[in-house]
Order: C-alpha cells, then structure tokens, then sequence
C-alpha cells in the first residue's frame, strides 16, 4: 500500500490523472492495511490532520448553502483535505515518510527534464494550460512553487546529512530546482516565493546576519541567471506593458487584473460577509456586483487571485476564522519542530503562505495537492525524524 502513496508524492507535481489514479488505488486498498485501527487512532492525534477535517467541513457546509446545485460539486475538488490523511496511514513510520519527500523531488526532476525536453523540441506539450517555451505539463506558477519546494528539501537533506553518499548529487538538484524558476519560467510572482524562502532557510541555517548576507549574494545570482534567460526579452516587455497599464488604470494584464479584483472583491463580500455566498459562486457574484467593470480577463477567472479573499467570498468570515486557526495550528507544529523537519516545513509553508497572497491556492489542484500530501508526511511526534540524521555545522 506505501507505493501508492509514493506514487502519489511522485505524480503530485507531474500529472494530474496519475495523481487521482494513485490515490484511488491508495484508498481501495486501505481497508485491507494491517493495524488499520491503530494507524487511524495515531493519524486523529495530529491536530493537523484534524484542522484539515474542520476545514473541509466548513468548505462542505458552504457547498450546502449556494445557490446553485452545479457550484456545490465544486467540494469535490477539496476531497484532498480528506485524502491527505490516507497518505499518513499508507505511510506510518518517519522513515517511510522520508521517502515520500525523496518520492515527490523525484516528481520534480522528472517534471523538470521532459519540460527542458520541450523547450528544445524534442517532445510535444502534453496540456493546454501549460504556458511559455518551458511550460510541458503544468502552469508555470505551478512549476515554480514545486521546484522551489524541492530545492529547499534537498538543501534540508544536505544540511541534516541524510542520504550522505548523495550529498554532491543534491546539492547540484538544489542549485538546479532554484536557478530553474529565473531561467526557465515565465511567472514572476514565484521569484518573490523564492527569496522568501531563500532567506527563511539561510537565517534558520545560519543565522540572522550571515543569512542576511546570503540572502544576498543569492538574489545576485538569482537576477543574474534571469538576465542570461532565454524569456528575458518577453519579461521585460511584460513587465513594462504591466506598469504602463498600472499607470493608466486599465485591467488588460497580470498586475491590472489583480488589482481590479482588489477592488471588486470587497464588494462582494460586503453582500454576505457572515457565511459568504457559497461553494463555486465567485464568478456569478462577481458578474452581478460590478458588471461594469467585467472585460474577458476578468471574466473567466475562476477566484480574486488571493486566497483570504476567495475564502471570504464563498465561506464568509466564518471560513475565513477556520482557515486562519488551521494556519495557526500548523505554524505552531512547524516552529515546535526540531531536526530535517523543522526547514522542509518552514519553506512549505512560508511556499504557500506567501504565494497564497497573490493567488488562491486551495483552488488549484497542482497547489493544493502538493501542499496537502506533503503536508501528509508531517513527523508522527510532530518534533523530530529519529533517522540518525546530524545537523552541519
């Protein structure tokens, strides 16, 4: 049963369908685990996992309350909430656990190569959502968060000297993971992501001054490589277009869009700010609050590109205390934490965290599956992987 949970870490950041079909295999095979009994009583004792049950609730109460029957299918895509908690009962052992973070920067290698591959021609992209010359299977903001994810768990590993006989090997997969997000990928909400999580890991490592000037030294290389990327003259052209329509107020591309959302967000939420609108009904409540303001940017977005604000549409400020006491929850697990785990989620969550300002997150299922069966693999003492493991000094 453990390899369809790995092959679901694996497949996390890859393919969708793998992803959806490792999990039904995992769930079918679950009631045939040995010890079922006791891997659920050990599984309730995380109050994350339980966080995640309230919050699916709160999502499934939401879906009962909109208006329309079709909007409320939309829970079925937050089952992850749910499902995350079967990737700890395939998993019951940190080591195990281990292998699910090596399974998932496994994913991402792969990811990494067949979209290098396309960019040169010498594959076909495989989904049309996939963006720019590099963009194979996935979005290039859904690219960029799983390699950053992975740079900062194989930076993890070395610092902890866990798989020591591979230590070159994963310091070059951290380098190569970081340097992809300039080089290669079009977004540039991701490099903000990046040196957050840059700095968080070079001051947990090092502490506040030399981190500092890390961080640094980091961003330098970081701009340099961007400069030297193949899409530099595309950015720079987005870039300019984004400030030229910023100044004249016109939502007709990233920066515009997100902020005319902004604008039209509170609106929304100002007609049912208690319990919100309902499971699925952003886009029709957008239309109807301010139809003057719709253009075809606007209207097919599917969610204010924030993910506070999104909840508070649909769920009201009642989702929105949930969600923030499930933030709590796990912050406190993650700062009580000690050993590899304590940096792998530290970069997980400040990942998300900080990247869930400019998006919604839970929305996105490479996002929220990513998160959530990573999120899965937390530490069964919530404080250390017992693996032998020594900090570098």
């Amino acid at each position: 049963m453990s390899w369809a949970a790995l092959a679901a870490l694996f497949c996390a950041p890859l393919s969708k369908p793998g992803t959806n079909i490792a999990l039904a295999l995992l769930v079918l095979m679950l009631p045939f685990a040995s010890s079922l009994r006791e891997r659920i009583v050990e599984q309730l004792k995380s109050p994350v996992v339980r966080a995640g049950a309230l919050l699916f609730a709160t999502y499934a109460l939401s879906a009962l309350h909109t208006d329309s029957p079709r909007d409320s299918l939309d829970i079925w895509a937050y089952r992850t909430l749910l499902a995350f908690g079967f990737i700890g009962l395939a998993l019951p052992t940190n080591a195990l656990r281990i292998r699910g973070w090596i399974a998932f920067v496994l994913g991402c290698a792969t990811l990494l190569s067949l979209s290098i591959a396309h960019g040169y021609g010498l594959l076909p992209k495989v989904s049309v959502t996939a963006a720019g010359q590099f963009g194979f299977s996935k979005h290039y903001g859904q690219q960029g968060l799983v390699y950053i994810v992975a740079a900062a768990t194989c930076v993890s590993f070395v610092m902890w000297q866990l798989l020591p006989r591979y230590r070159f090997w994963l310091f070059a997969a951290a380098a190569m993971f970081a340097l992809s997000t300039p080089l290669l990928l079009e977004g540039r909400m991701s490099w903000i992501v990046l040196g957050a999580v840059i700095l968080l890991l070079t001051v947990h490592f090092f502490g506040a001054r030399r981190g500092v000037a890390a961080t640094g030294v980091a961003i330098v290389i970081v701009v340099a490589v961007a400069w030297m990327s193949p899409l530099n003259e595309s950015r720079w052209s987005a870039t300019t277009g984004d400030v030229e329509a910023a100044v004249a107020g016109e939502a007709r591309n990233s920066w515009g869009v997100r902020a005319e959302l902004l604008r039209i967000a509170p609106q929304v939420i100002a007609t049912a700010p208690v319990f919100g609108h309902g499971m699925g009904s952003w886009n029709s409540q957008m239309r109807a609050t301010a139809p003057d303001r719709m253009n075809p940017l606007i209207e097919k977005l599917v969610n204010p590109h924030q993910e506070v604000l999104f909840i508070a549409a649909e769920q009201g400020l009642i989702g929105v205390f949930v969600y923030l006491f499930v933030a709590f929850l796990l912050i406190r697990c993650v700062i009580r934490m000690q050993g590899v785990a304590k940096p792998l989620y530290l970069a997980l969550t400040v990942t998300y965290m900080v990247y869930g300002l400019f998006n919604a997150v839970l929305a996105d299922f490479t996002h929220r599956h990513v998160f959530l069966l990573l999120l899965a693999l937390l530490p069964l003492d919530l404080c250390r992987y017992e693996l032998g493991a020594t900090r570098v000094k």
